[in-house]
């Protein structure tokens, strides 16, 4: 199993759609994925057709998913479980890696969405991850959250980049994607373009795949998946053979 959160240190930045995206082109590539939200706003939800909560209601706490169109298994959550995560409180940071246990030795792949910040909860739950994935906005508050240094560094070894949003076209974003490369260098997975398509297809309740499969962020939200992908791949076969070593000796 494979646990992979996605986090960012600062809202707004599209982490939960790219949380569902990069489920659905997982799946679409052959992977078993599930999704989780440890956001109290509970909005991944969404993204998969749910708009009213109370259908949640009878499947919360217990230990299945819920099967999507687009392939991606979802588990739910109960409200008061979500509603405890929102004070982000030492109940809270001792909640939210209960909530992802059960899962772990279940799914090929657990991606989970949790809150934009940086606290005791978050930490909680990043130290069960495999890969963390921050999302970035070509702006300003984005670009001040990367430490200099960071690609030389050993902090957050786990850490992959997307810069979401982009629009190739505009200065702006040229320059923050060029500061990114700069600044996280290898870890940078890719760069998802800003596309109408997006939110589109989240109003019409379907996945962006079936909706608009030859958009502009479909095609780079395969891309990251590829990606990832083979980041996993390389991931697996060095573990498999520092465990071979291990042996071994």
């Amino acid at each position: 199993m494979t646990l992979i959160v996605l986090r960012s240190p600062k809202g707004g930045v599209g982490r939960t759609t790219l949380t569902a995206l990069l489920g659905e082109g997982l799946a679409r590539r052959g992977h078993d994925v599930t999704v989780m939200d440890l956001d109290p706003q509970d909005a991944l939800r969404f993204h998969f057709g749910v708009v009213d909560a109370a259908q949640e209601l009878t499947r919360a706490r217990r230990l299945d998913c819920v099967a999507t169109a687009s392939g991606v298994k979802r588990v739910t959550q109960s409200p008061v479980d979500l509603a405890m995560l929102l004070g982000a409180g030492p109940r809270a940071a001792q909640l939210a890696p209960l909530l992802v246990q059960p899962w772990l030795d279940r799914p090929e792949i657990l991606l989970v969405d949790i809150a934009a910040a940086e606290d005791a909860c978050a930490s909680a739950v990043i130290e069960l991850a495999d890969v963390e994935i921050r999302p970035l906005l070509a702006d300003a508050a984005s670009m001040v959250s990367l430490p200099p240094g960071f690609a030389d560094a050993d902090q957050l070894p786990q850490s992959l980049f997307v810069l979401n949003q982009a629009d190739h076209r505009r200065p702006l974003t040229q320059s923050a994607l060029a500061h990114v490369r700069h600044v996280v260098g290898h870890r940078l997975l890719g760069v998802v373009r800003r596309d109408e398509a997006v939110p589109e297809a989240l109003a019409s309740l379907q996945a962006l795949a079936d909706y608009a499969p030859a958009s502009a962020a479909w095609a780079d939200i395969v891309g990251l998946s590829d990606a990832l992908h083979a980041r996993l791949a390389q991931r697996r076969a060095a573990t498999g053979l520092a465990t071979f070593r291990a042996l071994g000796a």
